[in-house]
């Protein structure tokens, strides 16, 4: 019992505030059930909106955990992506960008262009970096169109440009037709 009572208070009362220590502990200090939030360019356009069933925030690196995530893109001239799992973080990129990985088994698809088919997406896991229109899978993705089927061990998905870049990818693919 000594012995426990001296770990606690070691812990609990000894241990230097996070001013001092420069750490503040992962806590949550925000949770929203029903969460809704859309981006907004200088315009008062919607970039994309991310909804989850729960959301939970940590205020020590202003990250965030979802349940049931979804992910819409809505930028003018450009095919919509729709990214939905069970679970995900929000969260500011090392180079401060913002970040919204994509965990559990994620079901993702692209609307049809001119250049390009409807394509549906799925991976274990897929982030998103919404301000550069980039999505990427790093384990075992499969992609299916129209105009045929794709399984790779890693995509990157450019928005931009409307290009996928597919590594160790096995395709059977036709030309789209006009």
């Amino acid at each position: 019992v000594m012995a426990l009572f001296t770990y606690w208070a070691s812990i609990g009362l000894w241990s230097p505030p996070a001013a001092i220590s420069g750490k503040r502990p992962h806590l949550p200090d925000v949770s929203i059930e029903n969460f809704s939030a859309r981006k907004l360019d200088n315009k008062g356009s919607v970039q994309y909106a991310v909804s989850a069933s729960s959301l939970i925030h940590y205020s020590d690196d202003g990250s965030a955990q979802a349940s049931n995530i979804r992910f819409v893109s809505h930028l003018p001239g450009k095919p919509q992506l729709t990214a939905k799992a069970p679970t995900g973080v929000l969260r500011t990129g090392p180079s401060g960008e913002e970040e919204v990985e994509l965990t559990g088994g994620v079901d993702a698809e692209s609307t049809v262009t001119e250049k390009v088919p409807a394509t549906q997406m799925h991976a274990p896991n897929m982030v998103l970096y919404p301000d550069r229109m980039l999505a990427q899978a790093n384990q075992g993705v499969t992609l299916s169109s129209a105009s045929g089927h794709a399984s790779a061990d890693r995509m990157v998905l450019d928005g931009d440009s409307g290009k996928i870049r597919l590594v160790n990818a096995v395709a059977t693919f036709e030309r789209m037709r006009r």
